[in-house]
């Protein structure tokens, strides 16, 4: 009831009706079927299809209608820049380079507004010393913290964390969190080759996340290079204590 009788100009905001129309116009003038990426506002969100848009000709063989077939790829590309955004993430990089490019690319990859890698300083209480935070696209000073009363508890020498919203509800205690007003949390644990705790890859969103399953995956992606980067430099400092 939302469609039938009405045009795409009375759906759709201006400029992506216009978009539509100038796409149909090209079938009419070539008068052959042509593939299109199209996007589309929708009460989810921005969706982006894949449109194979061709021409319905009457007996003398001339364009009468345009007829169309749009397939939803939204997810396809979002899981494409997410791949794209681990192999720059995780190539052409080392030491401290490295893990802020992870940071950067994590973020990216996540559209979240914070992300870093925290490896695991022994002692009472435990803390996490970062190494690298990406914060609204930028990298900024490391610091540290205890690791008792945060979701990052969870996570070191554990398992995978979501929290895809109301996270202040669930650690009142952090007053990192409600000062830089983060909402949902995904976390992923670093153990080095012999399976002893590292640290962490985190994210963090002034939003709800989505999507926990997507977002293990591109943590647990980023998690292979952060370990063995990691693991590595702690090898070189106790090549160095030895000396």
């Amino acid at each position: 009831e939302h469609v039938i009788g009405r045009t795409d100009a009375e759906i759709f905001p201006a400029d992506i009706a216009a978009g539509f129309a100038q796409n149909d116009a090209r079938v009419f003038a070539r008068n052959a079927p042509i593939e299109f990426e199209e996007r589309a506002q929708t009460p989810a969100g921005e969706r982006i299809y894949l449109s194979t848009k061709f021409p319905l000709r009457d007996a003398r063989g001339e364009p009468y209608a345009v007829c169309g077939i749009s397939t939803d790829i939204t997810e396809r590309k979002r899981i494409e820049q997410a791949l794209r955004n681990v192999a720059l993430g995780v190539t052409g990089a080392t030491g401290q380079d490295i893990f802020q490019s992870i940071a950067r690319h994590l973020a990216a990859s996540l559209d979240v507004d914070f992300a870093f890698i925290g490896k695991l300083i022994d002692g009472t209480p435990k803390r996490i010393q970062t190494l690298a935070i990406c914060n609204d696209g930028n990298c900024i000073d490391n610091m540290q913290y205890d690791l008792c009363g945060t979701p990052c508890q969870g996570v070191v020498g554990q398992v995978f964390q979501f929290i895809p919203q109301d996270i202040c509800a669930f650690y009142p205690g952090d007053n990192m969190l409600s000062r830089m007003g983060f909402e949902s949390y995904a976390g992923y644990p670093l153990f080095d080759s012999q399976g002893q705790a590292l640290g962490l890859i985190a994210a963090l969103h002034r939003g709800p996340m989505r999507d926990a399953e997507f977002t293990e995956a591109i943590l647990k992606i980023f998690s292979v290079r952060a370990a063995s980067e990691l693991e590595r430099l702690r090898a070189e400092e106790a090549g160095r204590a030895s000396e």
